[in-house]
Order: C-alpha cells, then structure tokens, then sequence
C-alpha cells in the first residue's frame, strides 16, 4: 500500500492536503515497523531495500520543497509530513546504524 501510494504521488501532477494526511499516516506506520518493528533490521533480506524506498520518499518530499516551496503553506500536511520523515530517519540512523552501513550509508544519506 505503501509504494502504491508513493507511486501515485510520483505521478501526480496535483496532491490534495487530504493525500498528504494519508501520506504522513502510511509513512510513519512504515518509519515505525522499520525503527521498532526489527531487533537487526541489517540481517533482514530486504532491510537495505527498505531503507533504499524511505531514501526514495525523502529525496521526492525535499524535491517538493525545493520546486514548490508554497506547499508548506497550501498543504500543513506536507510540511508535517516532511518534518516526521526527517525525524523518523533520524530515528532509523540511531536505531539501525548497521542496516544503513549495509546500504551504503552514504548513499542512503546523499539527500
């Protein structure tokens, strides 16, 4: 549903302040099952993907800002959405320092 979801948004040449509520609600349900949902999220086969598709979402939500920096006024959830996600990686990196060293950190980190 996740990368449904940011599929759609990726596409879309328009996205509602409703889009952006379901948006911050389905990424911090992902940011939370990746931060607390894994003891070693390293030695899962799929953590370095995972952690590739947050990079991904970050990389389109601080592109946003840059080319369209009136969203923060026009969409309050956009702004909380970029500033959870912020918060959450911040989170992940403390949490699961190994995990990002396996995804190449530096280039997960090359925001």
């Amino acid at each position: 549903l996740w990368c449904a979801v940011f599929e759609h948004f990726r596409g879309a040449a328009q996205i509602s302040d409703m889009m952006w509520k379901v948006s911050r609600y389905l990424d911090g349900c992902f940011h939370m099952l990746l931060a607390l949902g894994f003891a070693h999220l390293h030695e899962t086969a799929t953590g370095a993907q995972m952690l590739a598709l947050l990079r991904d979402k970050l990389l389109f939500l601080v592109g946003l800002l840059q080319s369209q920096p009136s969203l923060l006024e026009q969409c309050p959830f956009f702004g909380k959405n970029l500033k959870s996600s912020l918060k959450w990686t911040a989170t992940l990196i403390h949490s699961h320092p190994l995990a990002f060293a396996q995804a190449d950190v530096g280039q997960v980190l090359r925001v």
